[in-house]
């Protein structure tokens, strides 16, 4: 995503929630066991800077729809 600005993403605190994830990881992928523990690698450390931009242990990002929508001038 080098082609989207950084300010547009929603960042989602997810500290309360990253173990849990990292279980259903375990659970769901369970015959990717090679290349498991690289993809959880790279999500925690993804979760981590993105924590840090909001002063959190963990964060997840999001990127909002922005469906553009005309400006409608109503005359009174």
């Amino acid at each position: 995503f080098q082609y989207i600005e950084s300010s547009v993403f929603i960042i989602v605190d997810i500290e309360e929630y990253w173990e849990k994830k990292k279980e259903i990881f375990n659970q769901v992928y369970i015959s990717q066991k090679e290349v498991l523990s690289r993809v959880l690698d790279w999500a925690e450390d993804t979760a981590i800077l993105r924590g840090n931009e909001i002063n959190s242990k963990y964060g997840e990002a999001y990127i909002p729809e922005t469906t553009y929508v005309p400006l409608r001038i109503l005359l009174v």
